[in-house]
């Protein structure tokens, strides 16, 4: 099960949209081969703000969660998952440190104040605190479904434990870092 940033992915198109829109005005006023220098610029901005809202990722498998972040990929398995916490934005404890989810961010205000009292019932034992559900783990939000999912997996009865793993996005990143290359070689 998979789960991004719902803001991130709107965002994303907004703005490829709006960058689509200014090249191909750009296209009419000057000429396309003005716009085509600068349909690199363009592409790398949309690509950048791809990688920061669009790809980042919680991903919940029956042996574990990946967190897909900007730089890293954090493969932790479930049995070792102690502690879960959605104040700020997924967060995810266990005994060698806590790993956050750059993509399940906790509700903003607006969302916080719309919810409805069904959002926060029949969730797990474990999103309660002193009898009350904290707005990031409403099943609404972005970490709240992921939180719900995790723990309902850690209810299971046997739990797979093993090694985080720790690893450089680097496909994305290499992609990322030659376009900026080549688009610091045109303008320079």
């Amino acid at each position: 099960m998979k789960f991004q940033s719902r803001f991130g992915k709107y965002l994303t198109i907004t703005f490829g949209a709006i960058l689509a829109l200014a090249i191909i005005l750009s296209g009419l006023e000057f000429g396309i081969a003005e716009s085509l220098e600068s349909l690199l610029v363009a592409f790398w901005l949309w690509y950048s703000c791809f990688l920061l809202l669009w790809r980042p990722s919680v991903v919940i498998t029956e042996t574990g969660v990946i967190l897909n972040n900007l730089i890293h990929r954090i493969e932790i398995p479930l049995g070792n998952i102690q502690r879960i916490d959605t104040k700020w934005a997924l967060e995810i404890t266990t005994e060698q440190g806590r790993y956050v989810s750059f993509s399940a961010v906790a509700p903003g205000r607006h969302s916080t104040f719309t919810a409805s009292r069904d959002d926060g019932s029949y969730l797990p034992e474990t999103s309660y605190v002193a009898g009350t559900v904290r707005p990031g783990d409403l099943i609404t939000s972005d970490s709240g479904a992921a939180a719900y999912e995790i723990r309902r997996r850690l209810e299971q009865p046997q739990l797979v434990t093993g090694q985080i793993r720790k690893t450089l996005n680097s496909k994305s990143l290499i992609l990322w870092f030659l376009l900026t290359a080549a688009v610091f070689v045109l303008l320079f």
